[in-house]
Parts: C-alpha cells; structure tokens; sequence
C-alpha cells in the first residue's frame, strides 16, 4: 500500500483515479476521483466529486466544498459488487449560493454481505438531497447532522428536497443505540426522509433522531 501525506501542499487538479489500496492523507482535491481499489482519502480538502468504484473505501475527516448542482460522493460499476464502504467525519458545504447533493450511493453496494457506514458527517448550506441510497445493502446512519439553508423546501430541482431518499430494500438503521446520543439531525428539507417504492418501510429502523424544520417529516 501506498501512503501519501502531503501537509497541504500536494494538489491534483486534473482527472485522477486511485487503482491500489492508498492511503492521501491532508491533500488538495479538485478533480473528480475514482477510487477504484480499497482505498482511503482523509483529512484533505475536496472540491469535486469522490467516486467509490470498488469495496473497502473509507472517506473521512475531509472539507467538501461544492460547486452549483455538483455531487460530494457518489459510485458507479456492476451492480451488487461491492461490499463495505465507510463515510465519517466529513464536512460538506456550497462554494456559492448554489445548491448540492452530498451522498449519491446507487445500486453497487451487494444486499447479501453489504455494510456502509455514514457517521458524523455534516452538511450546511444549501442542500438538494443529503444522501441518496439505491443500494442493497444496509446503511447505517448515525450522528450526522444535515440540515439546509437559503433554498426553498419543494420538491424540483435546486429545492431542498430530502435529507435523506432511500429507495433500495433494506434495513437501513437511523440512530443504532437506542440513545439520542447516536440521533442524525435532519432539517430544512421538504422531507426529512423519502422513502421510495422500492422500499418496504417496515424493515426500517428509525428511532431517536432529530427530524424537525421540514415540510413532512417522514414520507413514504
């Protein structure tokens, strides 16, 4: 494995993909990345769209700053491909008065073995949706706070949509412990959860949480 730890002082600004199991450690990111191996990208400052192309990816502790109508973190590949990813301790916010998506995970993430983490994540300013799910595979949503500002709470693009649109079958957990001290904050969006058709509410679990400021709290 490969670390790289550059004190600030490494940029990459044109298109980058991560083929082996690295570890960038404190740099500058302003091109799209694919992560195309289990790789981890931490404590940097992230101004473009972070790809999971492959399991094991931890993304943690970084500054996401987005352009108008750009995406944080999303995925691509064969669907039911991968396995684990974790996404913790980021912070996402608008470069301008535009709006973002934080988190857009789509169908790679297998239903059989799979496990993503989002923990401790916050996301500020104007906010689209927070975090997209398509996967199958469990989502554990803990601690994070997401909650929009300076957009209209609708239901068009460039709205504060929904902090969170889940539309895969699965027991996705909201708030894990059975304590308010693992509660995700959700405000300023038209929903504070969507759930989709594709999803059967029942095997949710959605306890102790925070969900207040929004047009409909729960919608499915």
């Amino acid at each position: 494995a490969v670390t790289l730890t550059a004190n600030n002082n490494a940029t990459f600004g044109t298109a980058l993909t991560i083929s082996a199991a690295a570890t960038l450690d404190n740099v500058n990111i302003n091109t799209d990345t694919t992560i195309s191996a289990g790789a981890t990208i931490q404590n940097s400052d992230i101004t473009k769209t972070l790809i999971i192309a492959s399991s094991g990816t931890t993304i943690t502790g970084n500054t996401i700053s987005l352009a108008n109508a750009d995406t944080g973190i999303s995925s691509i590949g064969i669907s039911n491909a991968y396995t684990t990813a974790t996404i913790s301790n980021n912070t996402f916010d608008a470069q301008a008065d535009g709006y973002y998506v934080g988190i857009d995970l789509d169908d790679q993430f297998n239903g059989t073995d799979g496990d993503v983490t989002i923990t401790n994540n916050t996301m500020t300013e104007g906010i689209m949706f927070g975090v997209k799910v398509y996967s199958d595979a469990i989502v554990t949503f803990k601690q994070n706070s997401i909650i929009s500002s300076g957009l209209d709470k609708g239901t068009s693009g460039g709205d504060a949509i929904s902090a969170v649109y889940l539309n895969a079958n699965a027991a996705h957990k909201f708030g894990t412990s059975g304590t308010i001290g693992d509660a995700n904050t959700f405000q300023g969006f038209y929903y504070g959860i969507k759930i989709g058709p594709n999803v059967t509410a029942s095997s949710l679990v959605i306890k102790y949480n925070k969900i207040s400021d929004n047009t409909q709290a729960i919608e499915n």
